[in-house]
């Protein structure tokens, strides 16, 4: 007759846990083997992941708008409704016309070669400053850079720079806003600058070619 030492009596209780913890679906490993179970069922402490569902990312590409003229149903002569374009500024952010209905707005067209268009916007910060309380922008439009090549945000950036705007739009222009340039409803550009009035409405209300800073003062209070 074998003695049951106490040996066999640890042997034969490991496995009748075994049996108990398998029958309620729990694993057991051997002690004399130590494996690492894929399920992360350690020795029948059991770890289960945290289940997170997905984040559900709205790749929905957002509406760009197209820069230049957005319309044709429009003009630039004198009791027109001016055309809404959308270009971008000196810090290459968009900057869209139509955002600002109900304010006036002061659109200089210019060239950075020209001196005249330097003298103006020397005060165009004076002169957004002195009436942007009562709803007025001074909205300066380089068509070309000073090699009379297209518009860049660095240059544009200088541009404002150079003449201390610093919360007056400069848009990065191009010819393709001239009538000269191929635009069906272009600005009539025949010398530099060229300011076009715009009221509230944005119907196009005076224009003025060549820089007069009492004229184009005149014109603003006008309209305010």
């Amino acid at each position: 007759m074998k003695v049951l030492t106490k040996e066999h009596v640890a042997f034969f209780g490991f496995w009748a846990a075994c049996v108990f913890f398998i029958f309620f679906g729990m694993g057991c490993s051997s002690p004399d083997l130590h494996t690492e179970d894929s399920s992360n069922n350690n020795g029948g402490n059991i770890n289960i992941p945290t289940f997170t569902p997905p984040v559900k990312v709205d790749d929905t590409a957002q509406t760009v708008v197209p820069l230049g003229f957005l319309e044709t149903d429009c003009g630039h002569n004198i009791g027109e409704s001016a055309c809404d374009f959308n270009l971008l500024d000196q810090k290459d952010n968009p900057w869209r016309l139509s955002e600002h209905v109900g304010d006036v707005v002061l659109l200089d067209l210019s060239a950075m070669w020209c001196a005249p268009c330097q003298s103006a916007a020397a005060t165009a910060q004076r002169t957004q400053d002195d009436y942007a309380s009562k709803g007025f922008h001074y909205v300066t439009i380089l068509i070309v850079d000073a090699q009379n090549d297209t518009m860049d945000v660095s240059e544009a950036q200088h541009w404002a720079d150079s003449f201390g705007i610093t919360t007056a739009p400069v848009l990065q222009g191009s010819r393709d806003l001239l009538v000269s340039g191929g635009a069906q409803h272009g600005y009539p550009l025949s010398s530099w600058p060229t300011f076009v009035f715009l009221d509230r409405t944005h119907t196009v209300a005076y224009g003025i070619y060549g820089f007069n800073e009492e004229w184009i003062r005149n014109e603003i209070e006008s309209l305010l």
